[in-house]
């Protein structure tokens, strides 16, 4: 039997994933089961989800998108009768709510949790599944790659960002029309894909708050980079370009090693994450020193 919280949020689970330990998630959950969209209560535990809109992708397709989350303050990565009922009554809310607001949604399944999966098997008929996602961490120091002294590394400011925008953003640009993600596979979404992550992406360099992006040059060229998201508990990468005539240098490895050393030095956990079948990223972050920790399916529903 293997029981832990699940909250839908990486850093949070990431530092519970290296402390082994997850009652102070469990204890947020509790406090604040009254911001979640549904909530069950059972011997004492909560059970539930929320609905957001997805504010970029109603804006981009003229259409309301909406995330659905769950979160669970106990829950048990093995099947129990008794755990699966409740999941099946958490679905049939869901579906529910779901059907009384008309729009697309996303549903965020956790892969470690089988009831859940079961529940939602047997009480929706009308999903997508869009692919899933890994998420991986660093425990220790990362394994340091070989050094190109033909690559620097930058944290860059705001004026730096300025100048050098209309690089940054066609490189995304080029990047994600190749990109295969949940967006691609759903053909509702599939038409304008590439727009969600590149606005992503300049949404991120418009920030003024901390540093945004890591940025890697060759020889004084950008050659890539990484966009930064940061919390009071970590440091998360989160979209990345390869210039294509820079590849097979060891550029994604520098940059991801140099926000790891830099989580590290703010204390805080660092986390990453994409799609199951990216092993070529995957095979970068093992050499590093990564390991997972999460996965989740992306299931769609389109109820317009």
């Amino acid at each position: 039997m293997s029981e832990a919280a699940y909250f839908d949020q990486n850093t949070l689970l990431a530092k519970c994933y290296a402390e082994n330990s997850y009652e102070s998630l469990r204890e947020k959950i509790l406090q604040e089961h009254d911001t979640y969209t549904k909530t069950i209560f059972r011997n004492g535990e909560v059970y539930g989800y929320t609905i957001t809109l997805n504010q970029p992708l109603t804006s981009l397709y003229h259409f309301s998108c909406y995330v659905v989350k769950f979160v669970f303050s106990k829950i048990d990565t093995l099947h129990s009768q008794s755990q699966e009922e409740i999941m099946h009554k958490l679905c049939v809310s869901l579906k529910e709510h779901i059907a009384a607001q008309k729009g697309y949604y996303t549903m965020r399944v956790p892969a470690h949790i089988v009831d859940l999966i079961r529940a939602i098997n047997h009480d929706f008929t009308n999903l997508m599944f869009c692919g899933g996602i890994v998420e991986e961490t660093l425990l220790g120091n990362p394994i340091l790659p070989e050094i190109n002294q033909d690559i620097e590394i930058l944290f860059p400011d705001q004026s730096f960002i300025a100048e050098n925008k209309e690089t940054l953003m066609s490189m995304a640009l080029k990047s994600f029309r190749r990109y295969q993600g949940q967006y691609h596979i759903s053909p509702v979404t599939d038409s304008d894909a590439a727009k969600i992550y590149s606005q992503w992406v300049e949404n991120t360099l418009s920030k003024s708050d901390g540093p945004t992006v890591t940025v890697a040059c060759y020889n004084h060229k950008i050659a890539g980079y990484c966009t930064i998201s940061e919390d009071d508990v970590g440091v998360e990468a989160t979209l990345a370009c390869v210039n294509e005539n820079t590849r097979g240098l060891g550029i994604y490895k520098r940059v991801i090693c140099a926000m790891s050393q830099y989580a590290q030095a703010a204390g805080k956990i660092f986390v990453t994450s994409t799609q199951f079948d990216n092993y070529i990223v995957q095979r970068a972050w093992h050499s590093l020193g990564f390991t997972p920790f999460r996965s989740i399916y992306n299931m769609h529903l389109d109820n317009r």
